[in-house]
C-alpha cells in the first residue's frame, strides 16, 4: 500500500509492530485512529509517516509503554488531534514546537492527557502553542483563570481565527465534543472560586479574549456577585456573541444603561441565550436602545430567582422582533413576562412553555394608558403551561380573564398545552366568533392535572354590558362571514389530536347550555381521555368527528367506570366510514 493517501481506522484496538517496514504507508497524508485503544509500538509507527499531513487520536486510549515522542518528526503535520480518552504518558516537551507547519491543534482536559510533569513542564507546553506561528484554530482546556493568564501574556488570541477554550478552576475532565467547525467559543467554570476568581474574569488579557467571543459560558460560583454582566465584562457590547449561557452566582441585572454609557450595538448579534441557577433581578435597566436582541431567537430561562418580569419598561423594534421562542421553567418569582410595549415586538414569537412558575398569573402587563390596544401574537403556535397561577394574557384592566379574549393570535396558534384555570375557553354573547377564530388553527390540544376543571368551554356569560357588545360587533361580524359559521357551531378545523388527562372534575367538553350547538371536529383522528371519572358525555351538543380513528379512554381500575355515552363504541362506528381503534 506505498501508494495508499488516507486511512481511517475507528473504533479498534490496535498492537503495531515494534520493526516498522521502511517504504509501507510512507505517502499517507491523513490516519484517523479515533475511539480506540492503541498499545504497544503507536510511537514508532508514528515516526515512519513523514508525509503525513492530518493525526487524529480523538477519544482513543494512548496504552503504549512509550512516550509518542515521535510525532515531534512528523514536519508536514497541519491539523493534530490530541483530545485523546487518556494516556500513560503526559505530552513531551519539544513535540509542539518542532511542528512548524501546524494550522490547528486540539486538546482535551489533563485528567486524559496531561500538558506535563508538572506546573513549569505545562507552562512550558503553552509557551510551545504560542510559539506556533501558522497556528490559526486552537482547542484547549486551562486549569485556573492564573495559567490563562500566564500563557496570554506569551499569546496573541487575535491570530486565532477559531478557537474553543476553557478554564476551569475545579477538578474532573471536561468533555469536548467532536467538531471542527465550531467558531469563537470561550467557556469559564468558577466554581467555587467566589468574588476573588470573578476579579480575574475582568483582566483585560481576558476580556479580550470574550470582545471576539462568539459562543461564552460563564458557570460562575453560587457566592459570586456580578452587579451586571455588561458594561463590566465587554465595553464594546459583545459585538461578536451569537449564543450566550449563563449559570450560577447572583447578579443584579444583564445590561445596566442607567449607570452607564455604553455601546449602543448591544447585544445586536445574538441569537440564543440560557440562563440557569442566577439570582436575577432584572434583564436590562433603563430603556433598551434600538438593535439591542434584534437577531435573538431563542430565550431559555431556568431556576432564576428575584426575576418577577422578563421584559418590562420601554421596548421598541426591530429589538426582540425575530424572538421565535421562550421556556420559563422553574422560576417562583416571575408573575409577567413581557410589557405591553415588549409584547408589540414580538411578530415572530411561535413558541411560549411556561413550567413550574406558580406564580405566573399573565403573559403581558397592560398599561392603563393603552388598555384599549389589542393585544397580538401573529405567529403563536404553540402555549404551554403547567403548575402555573395563570389567569389570561393581561392584567385587571381586562373584564374577562379567558385566554380566548386576551390575545388576537391571528389565526396560527395549532398546539394549547394547559395545567391550570378552571376553563380555557369562556364563552360570553359578544365573543363566541373571538373563541372560533382563534380555534382555526388549532392542531393539537392538551389539558392535563386541572383538577378544578369542569368544563373546558365555559358557560355562556349574559351578563354583558352594552359597551362591550359594541366594541366586539364589527369585528365578530367581519370574522362570521369569514368562517362561514353560524351561532349554532362551533368548528375546529385542524384538531388532529385531542388529550384530556387528569381531570378529575371534568364534567364535559362544553357547556350545558349548549345542548343545540354542533361541534365540528373536521379533522380529529386521534382523541384521549385518561383518568376523567366524572365526564359522562363528552359533548352537550352534537358531536360531528367524520375521520375519527383512535380512541382511547380510561383508566379501567376505576370501579364503575364507563365510557361517555356519546364515546361508546357502537356509537362511534355509527358515525364513521373507518374502523376505529379503540381501547379502554
Amino acid at each position: 500500500m506505498e501508494a495508499l493517501r488516507v486511512m481511517e481506522l475507528n473504533h479498534s484496538q490496535i498492537e503495531f509492530p515494534l520493526s516498522w517496514p521502511n517504504q509501507i504507508l510512507r505517502s499517507l497524508r491523513i490516519r484517523c485512529l479515533d475511539f480506540c485503544r492503541l498499545g504497544t509500538g503507536l510511537s514508532s509507527m508514528l515516526g515512519h509517516m513523514t508525509q503525513l499531513e492530518t493525526l487524529s487520536l480523538f477519544q482513543s486510549t494512548l496504552a503504549d509503554d512509550q512516550s509518542p515522542t515521535e510525532i515531534a518528526q512528523l514536519s508536514n503535520l497541519k491539523l493534530l488531534d490530541l483530545s485523546v480518552k487518556s494516556s500513560l504518558h503526559p505530552l513531551p516537551n519539544g513535540i509542539l514546537s518542532s511542528l512548524k507547519k501546524l494550522e490547528e491543534l486540539y486538546l482535551g482536559s489533563r485528567d486524559h492527557l496531561q500538558l506535563g510533569r508538572d506546573k513549569e513542564e505545562e507552562i512550558g507546553c503553552l509557551k510551545e502553542i504560542s510559539a506556533i506561528s501558522n497556528l490559526a484554530w486552537l482547542q484547549i482546556v486551562l486549569y485556573g483563570l492564573n495559567l490563562l493568564l500566564l500563557s496570554l501574556q506569551e499569546f496573541d488570541t487575535q491570530s486565532l481565527s477559531r478557537f474553543n477554550i476553557t478554564v476551569t478552576n475545579h477538578g474532573g475532565a471536561i468533555n469536548l465534543n467532536r467538531s471542527y467547525q465550531f467558531q469563537k467559543s470561550f467557556n469559564l467554570y468558577l466554581k467555587g472560586g467566589g468574588d476573588e476568581g470573578l476579579k480575574q474574569v475582568f483582566d483585560p488579557k481576558v476580556t479580550s479574549i470574550v470582545e471576539r467571543t462568539e459562543n461564552l459560558i460563564l458557570n460562575l460560583s453560587y457566592s459570586s456577585r456580578l452587579r451586571n454582566l455588561m458594561p463590566n465584562l465587554d465595553e464594546n457590547g459583545f459585538i461578536n456573541l451569537k449564543k450566550l449561557d449563563l449559570y450560577y452566582g447572583h447578579c443584579e441585572c444583564l445590561i445596566d444603561f442607567i449607570a452607564n454609557l455604553i455601546a449602543k450595538h448591544i447585544f445586536e448579534n445574538l441569537v440564543s441565550t440560557e440562563l440557569e441557577y442566577l439570582k436575577l433581578k432584572e434583564i436590562c435597566y433603563g430603556f433598551l436602545p434600538p438593535g439591542c436582541f434584534n437577531q435573538l431567537q431563542e430565550v431559555t430561562l431556568y431556576c432564576i430567582s428575584a426575576l418577577e418580569c422578563l421584559w418590562k419598561g420601554s421596548v421598541e423594534p426591530p429589538s426582540l422582533c425575530n424572538l421565535k421562542s421562550i421556556s420559563v421553567s422553574g422560576c417562583h418569582h416571575i408573575t409577567t413576562l413581557f410589557s405591553q410595549l415588549a409584547l408589540k415586538c414580538l411578530v415572530k414569537l411561535q413558541k411560549i412553555y411556561v413550567f413550574d412558575c406558580e406564580n405566573l398569573k399573565r403573559i403581558a402587563l397592560r398599561e392603563k394608558s393603552l388598555a384599549e390596544e389589542v393585544l397580538e401574537l401573529p405567529q403563536l403556535k404553540v402555549f404551554a403551561l403547567r403548575r402555573t397561577s395563570f389567569i389570561g394574557f393581561d392584567s385587571k384592566y381586562d373584564k374577562a380573564v379567558a385566554l380566548s379574549n386576551q390575545v388576537n393570535t391571528k389565526n396560527t396558534l395549532k398546539h394549547f398545552l394547559s395545567q391550570y384555570v378552571n376553563y380555557i375557553f369562556k364563552i360570553n354573547v359578544s365573543s363566541v366568533i373571538f373563541v372560533a377564530t382563534m380555534l382555526i388553527s388549532l392542531e393539537e390540544l392538551k389539558v392535563r392535572g386541572c383538577s378544578e376543571m369542569c368544563e373546558v368551554i365555559g358557560e355562556e356569560d349574559e351578563e354583558v354590558s352594552q359597551e362591550d357588545n359594541a366594541q366586539h360587533h364589527d369585528i365578530g361580524k367581519r370574522r362570521e362571514i369569514a368562517l362561514g359559521k353560524t351561532s349554532k357551531e362551533f368548528v375546529f378545523p385542524r384538531l388532529s389530536s385531542l388529550q384530556l388527562e387528569r381531570l378529575k372534575n371534568l364534567r364535559r367538553f362544553s357547556g350545558s347550555h349548549q345542548e343545540d350547538y354542533e361541534f365540528k371536529f373536521s379533522l380529529l383522528t386521534t382523541l384521549i381521555l385518561v383518568s376523567c371519572p366524572k365526564l359522562k358525555k363528552f359533548c352537550s351538543g352534537k358531536l360531528d368527528a367524520p375521520w375519527l380513528k383512535k380512541v382511547q379512554i380510561g383508566p379501567i381500575y376505576i370501579e364503575n367506570f364507563e365510557a361517555p355515552v356519546d364515546l361508546k363504541l357502537s356509537k362511534l362506528q355509527s358515525l364513521q366510514r373507518y374502523k376505529i381503534e379503540y381501547s379502554m
